[in-house]
């Protein structure tokens, strides 16, 4: 296997370990009980660290995963198959943790060309399911040892009763990459993703509040992106945060609990990673990431990935594609309500509180503060502008 490509392993331990857990998660999924954030734990903000004030930086030299000068035999960190003896945590340099349909899977595949960076090439959730030594198991045997090491998981962030704290116990020094989409336009994205791979979708309306057996995971509530940053424990909570997450929700908040390794987090909006409207952001995006990682290399520019099942036959494409939404129509006005509250409310807190922690790292303070102020505008209204643009 060439280095510089995306790690394809197809065969032996690492297949093996690749469909275990893809018919654990698609049993799950099938089933719609995937955990996702949905912890019944409450934590005391009492017990939480005093106020963060510093401003949110644009680049970060560091690498905190560095790799031990003379690189440990495997069996000095793992004994047998899941027993852990030893410390993993130089094993990954960064993780993309969240969120799904928010530019994960063009973040994954792209930074998977770049020379210096060694990435699984498919999404890796196994600390969600508790197959940590697995994980380990597999980064060590098949991530290129002198390369930047990472994967993806876009749920992890939601999974906090296990997947983020078996992140924060086994691979405390990894940075996070989180990607983040107008809950109007995620809701939209998210529907229509299932639909495109023939899942037998609700109506969208049935779809309000946490998510349900039948939903398929596609739920007002997980558009809560700052309940889920929330639970990183960046940030004091206090009253005043708190206000700007829905009362209904606070019980299914799961905070992290205080470590002496703070994490690093990377914060993206979907449309930073297409230069179509924005050039020299799309450019600032690259470089801050660039200096995230650590790499001497620059990142070349976004090359759009679009998961998802491609149905080649046309008559099977248009029932498809017939079943699939346009939020911006009438019969959507109370769900669209629903999510655009959601939106000004994410929106204010990364703003006024999230962005100000130490360890929040963004390309350029100034442009994604405006993307931010953006979120309190239904995206709709723009979309109807551009078609009325279109006609005129």
């Amino acid at each position: 296997m060439h280095e510089s490509q995306i790690a394809r392993i197809h065969h032996g331990d690492m297949g093996r370990s690749c469909w275990l857990l893809s018919a654990l998660f698609a049993a799950a999924l099938f089933f719609g009980i995937v955990n996702i954030g949905i912890g019944s734990v409450f934590t005391s903000h009492s017990a939480k660290h005093g106020a963060l004030l510093a401003p949110a930086r644009s680049d970060s030299k560091s690498n905190d995963a560095t790799s031990p000068q003379s690189r440990p035999p495997l069996d000095s960190i793992l004994h047998g198959k899941w027993n852990i003896t030893g410390d993993p945590s130089w094993l990954l340099h960064f993780a993309i943790i969240g969120f799904p349909k928010c530019g994960t899977s063009t973040m994954m595949h792209h930074l998977g060309q770049h020379e210096q960076v060694s990435i699984f090439a498919d999404e890796r959730c196994d600390l969600a399911y508790n197959q940590q030594a697995m994980l380990i198991r597999d980064s060590y045997n098949h991530l290129a040892k002198e390369k930047t090491r990472g994967m993806k998981c876009p749920m992890l962030l939601e999974s906090t009763q296990l997947g983020m704290r078996n992140m924060q116990r086994y691979f405390y020094k990894t940075k996070y990459i989180v990607g983040i989409r107008h809950p109007v336009l995620w809701f939209e994205s998210f529907y229509n993703f299932r639909i495109q791979n023939e899942f037998p979708m609700p109506p969208p309306n049935q779809l309000f509040g946490k998510c349900t057996k039948g939903g398929y995971n596609v739920c007002t509530f997980r558009s809560s992106f700052h309940l889920f940053l929330s639970n990183l424990n960046m940030t004091p909570m206090d009253s005043n945060e708190l206000a700007y997450i829905d009362s209904d929700y606070h019980k299914a908040m799961d905070t992290l609990p205080v470590s002496a390794s703070r994490p690093n987090v990377f914060l993206y909006e979907l449309s930073q990673l297409t230069s179509r409207n924005d050039a020299a952001g799309e450019l600032d995006l690259r470089r801050a990431l660039q200096s995230f990682l650590g790499l001497s290399l620059p990142i070349k520019p976004f090359i759009w990935i679009k998961p998802g099942v491609e149905h080649k036959n046309s008559t099977t494409k248009q029932q498809i594609d017939a079943n699939k939404i346009d939020i911006c129509q009438h019969q959507y006005d109370s769900l669209r309500e629903t999510l655009q509250t959601q939106a000004t409310n994410v929106s204010l807190w990364i703003r006024r509180h999230f962005l100000h922690a130490p360890g929040v790292f963004v390309s350029n303070k100034k442009r994604f503060n405006d993307i931010m102020e953006g979120w309190e505008k239904d995206p709709c209204l723009q979309r109807q502008w551009r078609k009325e643009q279109k006609t005129s």
